[in-house]
């Protein structure tokens, strides 16, 4: 998964996030924290990487090791669910569903 340096930066907020209220973390540190986090698991889902390859590209992250197994745990229960709200949200293109139809309207043209 192609992870860009403002990804990167993002994603560097969340092992900081959980005690966001003790250390006077801002606002919008929290939001690309959680901006990092959605573009991980919908680019992931869509793409439906493997377990080993999510891995792969959590882990030049440099995130600990107990951080990435919370976050490949994350992906592994919510992917398919996050890939069926992606497809619901996915704007619908229009399709023939009649194929003489098609010919009558290609003819007339």
């Amino acid at each position: 998964l192609p992870i860009s340096e403002e990804q990167k930066a993002h994603l560097g907020w969340l092992p900081r996030l959980g005690g966001a209220g003790k250390l006077n973390v801002g606002v919008d540190a929290i939001q690309h924290g959680v901006e990092g986090l959605t573009y991980l698991l919908t680019e992931s889902s869509k793409l439906m990487i493997s377990e080993t390859d999510f891995q792969d590209s959590i882990q030049v992250l440099g995130f600990s090791d107990d951080l990435n197994k919370l976050l490949l745990q994350l992906y592994l229960e919510n992917r398919k669910e996050i890939r069926s709200i992606l497809g619901e949200l996915a704007p619908k293109l229009p399709s023939y569903h009649n194929l003489e139809w098609r010919l009558d309207v290609q003819v007339t043209l």
